[in-house]
């Protein structure tokens, strides 16, 4: 049982993004705990809420339950079980309020188009679909599970889409206006931290919220995955990057959150933050000065190999071994972006537009002496490895380190999106009749 387990875990931790709203998902995890005995089956099933018209199952709950144990590190005892199972039941109700909603609307999301993105999921393990079924199976895993929850993912996604998106619109002025706020403190010092939030829709739920992100803190400093519980539990648009916010100027943070976060070292965690809209923890994950970063701009694409178990030198590398065989097959940047799609890597190719000084170290000892339009040769990173290619590179101009208009102008389009995604699902909460049976 505990090879199983360690296997199983190094595959969750190894699945890579599909899409934005697909990292969502979760695996259902069937330990032997659960499916051990007809007495404890038969009351696995039984009804632990009623969403409208919809059940979520006692073994809906206790198979989620299980996949963030195991994907996020914590202890896997009763205790914590206990101590995040209303976060979980929160996101199964989400879930399923996502998908009533699509039927509303007459989306359908067709098994071509689920199969298409579990396919996905399975070539970000170097598995055919088939092997990733059988792997997750072997691993007391139900693929349907996936399967149905990817298609819940998606079909919210369109829901966006088609309700959000020809809503927004971003002007002019407003591109303006953000280029200046970022121009206007060029020396402010500078800080990259992570989030985890969850939203108060209802002044009765505040202390049930505040209790749910306290005991997931307490599992983070346990020993928790800050990002597994962030990709699981994080109601921010910043969920499918793990929490991952960036860098960002501090004087253009929230008060609250620079007061809490320049009483933390590298690596902390704040208690929880109340804003007008919820909770939020925030970890430190560096600080720097705010001395403007100079230099020439890097356009820079990847092919990036993961690899779901860094310990292991054997599919390090095999992966190196790939990498070169990209190497010698690409002679450009659109060749890049084409490996990446033929080997259904995750993510993005590109790296945008980077100056020396904000590369990873990986990246600074090779790019700048990197001919534009040449591939490197494989350089080894914690998570895996990758080959780059400069396709151009902006020499500095009187705007110093702006970002591109067009830059700008998206970044201010998702976050309204973004907003306006978290207030649907909060008036999809508020509207619903939800009967809590467990």
């Amino acid at each position: 049982m505990h090879s199983e387990n360690g296997s199983l875990a190094a595959t969750i931790m190894g699945l890579s993004l599909v899409r934005r709203l697909l990292v969502a998902f979760s695996l259902a995890v069937f330990s032997a705990t659960i499916v051990a005995g007809t007495a404890q089956a038969q009351s696995e099933i039984r009804i632990a809420a009623v969403v409208n018209d919809d059940i979520i199952s006692v073994l809906d709950v206790a198979a989620r339950t299980e996949l963030i144990i195991v994907s996020s590190g914590m202890e896997r005892v009763d205790a914590t079980r206990q101590r995040i199972n209303n976060q979980v039941m929160r996101s199964l109700i989400d879930e399923t309020l996502q998908i009533q909603e699509a039927k509303r609307l007459g989306i359908e999301i067709s098994e071509d188009e689920v199969s298409q993105a579990f396919a996905q999921v399975a070539g970000n393990n170097n598995l055919s679909a088939e092997q990733f079924e059988e792997a997750l199976r072997s691993s007391g895993v139900l693929p349907e599970t996936l399967r149905a929850q990817i298609k819940a993912s998606l079909a919210w996604s369109a829901v966006v889409g088609r309700r959000l998106a020809a809503q927004v619109s971003v002007d002019e002025e407003e591109i303006d206006e953000a280029m200046a706020r970022i121009a206007a403190r060029p020396l402010d010092p500078e800080v990259r931290f992570s989030e985890i939030f969850l939203s108060v829709d209802n002044p009765a739920q505040d202390g049930e919220i505040r209790d749910s992100i306290r005991r997931l803190r307490n599992q983070i400093l346990d020993g928790g995955s800050f990002q597994s519980v962030a990709r699981q539990f994080s109601e921010a648009p910043s969920a499918p990057n793990g929490g991952g916010v960036g860098w960002t100027r501090q004087a253009q943070l929230p008060r609250e959150f620079g007061t809490a976060l320049d009483q933390l070292d590298r690596g902390e965690v704040s208690l929880p933050l109340r804003t007008p809209m919820g909770y939020y923890l925030l970890r430190l994950d560096n600080r720097r000065s705010g001395q403007r970063v100079t230099g020439p701009q890097y356009d820079i694409v990847q092919v990036f190999l993961p690899v779901n178990n860094p310990a292991d030198g054997a599919e390090f590398a095999a992966q190196e071994s790939l990498a070169r065989s990209v190497q010698e097959s690409i002679r450009g940047c659109e060749d890049v972006v084409r490996v990446h799609r033929e080997l259904n890597l995750s993510g993005s190719p590109s790296l945008g537009r980077l100056r020396s000084g904000d590369m990873a170290p990986q990246i600074r000892a090779v790019v700048p002496s990197l001919p534009v339009g040449q591939p490197s040769q494989p350089v080894r990173f914690d998570g895996g490895v990758a080959v780059l290619m400069v396709c151009k590179i902006l020499e500095a101009t009187a705007a110093g380190d702006l970002p591109p208009r067009e830059e700008v102008s998206g970044n201010l389009r998702r976050e309204k999106i973004d907003i306006l995604a978290r207030r649907y699902l909060r008036d999809l909460r508020r509207a619903a009749i939800v009967d809590m049976r467990g």
